[in-house]
């Protein structure tokens, strides 16, 4: 009864590990492709529509509930041409949005610290990091240093910051490295596809030789049959035979 018990938590563990292995692969190949898929430098990569980005610096590191670290993974809504018009309406001063910094040449999400009206007419965003806004917060009404405030038209508004990954980002970046990746995804996966490969050899094999003990078994039996077949049928033999002599012994005494 413990050998069975002890079979079936193995089996339930092996369950549970796999699928958890299976979960991370998906995840990490998941975002691998979508960083793949981006055709330009003002592509965010996303998948249905949730754009991820690894936070690069320390421009956001503050004391609200939505700041986030150098290292984390930052997850937000991708805005393109079809929904930027609607989308763009909706946001408010203290939102944190994305856009293409050309002043890095990289993408930069910052906090919304003033909107204000472009010269076209359409929406224009003044951001600034969490960190700078604490030693120099931009103010609306007064004179401020440009190099402390990026400002941004809604043209250029490429996400929405939904929420993040507190330390996800390091994991991110070093599997998209080439040996982040064959460490993390290339090399467990053939171990495991290794792994479960001589499990269903050994399986194989298994079954093979259950089956060719069945085998051997049945024809063991059917020789054993055949042979008390045949016992029985020479002794049947032997029985009438001798049956036949004291018939002929009997009408012997009689004539």
């Amino acid at each position: 009864m413990k050998q069975e018990t002890k079979e079936i938590v193995k089996k339930v563990l092996n369950i549970i590990l796999n699928s958890i292995f299976y979960v991370f692969i998906a995840f990490m190949l998941i975002f691998a492709i979508a960083n793949i898929k981006v055709k330009s430098n003002m592509d965010i990569p996303n998948v249905f529509g949730t754009g991820f980005l690894t936070v690069q610096s320390d421009s956001m590191e503050g004391n609200k509930k939505d700041s986030f670290n150098k290292g984390d993974l930052v997850f937000v809504r991708a805005v393109n041409d079809k929904n930027r018009d609607k989308l763009v309406k909706t946001l408010k001063v203290g939102d944190i949005i994305t856009f293409f910094d050309t002043r890095i040449d990289h993408f930069n999400t910052h906090r919304i610290v003033d909107i204000r009206t472009a010269l076209d007419g359409k929406l224009e965003f003044v951001t600034q990091g969490d960190k700078r806004n604490t030693t120099n917060p931009y103010d609306p009404n007064g004179a401020n240093d440009p190099a402390h405030y990026e400002v941004v038209h809604q043209v250029n508004v490429l996400g929405i910051y939904k929420s993040k990954w507190s330390g996800a980002g390091k994991a991110l970046d070093f599997v998209q490295k080439p040996l982040g990746f064959a460490l993390v995804i290339v090399i467990p996966t053939a171990l495991l596809f290794a792994y479960e490969l001589f499990v269903l050899i050994r399986l194989l094999m298994k079954a093979n030789k259950e089956k060719l003990e069945a085998k051997l078994a049945r024809e063991k039996e059917e020789e054993r049959a055949a042979l008390e077949k045949r016992l029985a049928e020479e002794r049947e033999l032997m029985r009438q035979q001798l049956l036949e002599e004291l018939k002929k012994s009997k009408e012997e005494k009689q004539e």
